[in-house]
């Protein structure tokens, strides 16, 4: 997923927002094309949130 979403909080698009699917576990992995910087950002905002996602 994009780790955009995450930071922006859901999808640009309309699509699902990674978050919810971190929280359900089906979030493997982040991405971003488009802003690198975001990256970092997410995997501390999914690390701090209640999930099964660690760093």
């Amino acid at each position: 997923m994009g780790a955009p979403n995450i930071v922006r909080g859901g999808s640009h698009s309309g699509n699902v927002a990674a978050a919810s699917l971190a929280r359900h576990g089906l979030l493997d992995i982040l991405s971003s094309d488009y802003y690198p910087a975001s990256l970092l950002q997410a995997a501390f905002m999914l690390a701090e949130q209640d999930n099964d996602c660690e760093l």
